[in-house]
């Protein structure tokens, strides 16, 4: 946990940790807690939602940083997909 907040990583292993405590609770006829406990991980998975969205943004505000650094080295930047990029790869076409 950094700055008071968990990273995906960190949110996806508490969530694990969480889905193996629900049946100790059921099990141990503990309904109220086991409900708390569903409340608590639906919103851990709200806070992971956003975390990945916000992952992707970033990444995508990277790519544009980092091609805009290649293109003012004075370097040709050409968008594909990945299917096309090994598509041109195997036809030696890169």
């Amino acid at each position: 946990m950094a700055n008071g907040t968990y990273s995906n990583t960190e949110l996806i292993e508490s969530l694990l940790i969480d889905l193996n405590k629900l049946q100790k609770l059921l099990v141990d006829g503990q309904f109220i807690a086991y409900c708390d406990l569903v409340a608590k991980m639906g919103q851990k998975l709200g806070l992971l939602r956003k975390g990945v969205q916000n992952d992707l943004d970033n990444r995508d505000k990277v790519i544009e940083q980092l091609k805009n650094h290649i293109r003012d080295l004075g370097e040709e930047v050409e968008d594909m997909s990945a299917e096309e990029f090994v598509e041109r790869a195997k036809e030696g076409k890169l």
